[in-house]
């Protein structure tokens, strides 16, 4: 059955959001292949299916942070402004995101009503919570665990029962934004504080790695590095980490002997 067709019969309209073929980094589970939210045969031809696996609308390349972008473990992206909170709601979310054998984690940023840096860890399919707020039906994803991480992550990867995060310090937000209500113009001098929040972000004052247990989210390490990885920049193999930098080089660190 295809997915697009010129003049498709009454019985083709799976639902009323179809998938967006758009380019994108090909991820596959293995068996199958996804360009974003379309599912492809070994053979490159488009399936009618939608299972869940981890894409994100904006595409994997995207490290704007922009406020209704995020990476989900799921069938699709529902549609309209009001989907980027629906697909929350119902499906494991986050800036970033890795998949494990039976749990995802995913750190969790900027986006809808979360607004505290934190990871997070649920089921591949959670129990979705649904409770009454006057006329509203409020659903939220039941989590394992969450907790709260000492930075901006710009990238995670997952190894044997340990997650690994590296990215900026953290900073104050509430006084930077603040700050930012101040402004009317494009042509001002920065507040001090304003830009050393920048200059943090973007990695000038150094970076920070910590691994936590996918147990129960505890900080195991901590440590400094000389600056950020670009986004999504973490791999692990072979017992060591790999680290692609925003100054262009490339770290590689191993538990001491």
């Amino acid at each position: 059955m295809p997915l697009y067709e010129p003049f498709p019969g009454p019985k083709r309209l799976l639902r009323i959001e179809l998938p967006g073929v758009l380019p994108d980094v090909i991820s596959s589970d293995g068996e199958k292949l996804w360009m974003r939210s379309v599912t492809f045969s070994p053979e490159h031809e488009i399936l009618p299916e939608f299972p869940a696996h981890v894409f994100c609308s904006m595409g994997f390349l995207d490290d704007s942070w922009w406020e209704l972008t995020y990476l989900m473990y799921g069938p699709h992206m529902f549609s309209g402004r009001s989907g980027v909170a629906e697909s929350a709601r119902r499906y494991p979310t986050g800036r970033l995101l890795v998949v494990g054998s039976d749990k995802v984690y995913g750190y969790q940023d900027g986006y809808e009503s979360i607004r505290t840096p934190a990871l997070a860890a649920s089921a591949k399919k959670p129990e979705v919570k649904t409770t009454k707020r006057g006329k509203r039906t409020i659903r939220r994803v039941v989590l394992d665990w969450r907790k709260k991480v000492p930075l901006q992550a710009q990238g995670m990867v997952l190894a044997g029962d340990t997650l690994f995060l590296a990215g900026a310090p953290k900073t104050d937000r509430g006084k930077a934004k603040e700050l930012l209500k101040t402004l009317t113009t494009s042509d001002y001098e920065a507040h001090p504080d304003l830009r050393l929040a920048t200059e943090t972000f973007l990695g000038k004052h150094g970076g920070r790695l910590v691994a936590v247990s996918t147990k129960d989210g505890l900080v195991t390490m901590d440590q400094k590095l000389d600056t950020i990885p670009v986004f999504d920049g973490l791999i692990a193999a072979n017992g060591r980490l790999y680290i692609s930098q925003a100054n262009g080089t490339v770290a590689c660190l191993a538990s001491a002997p």
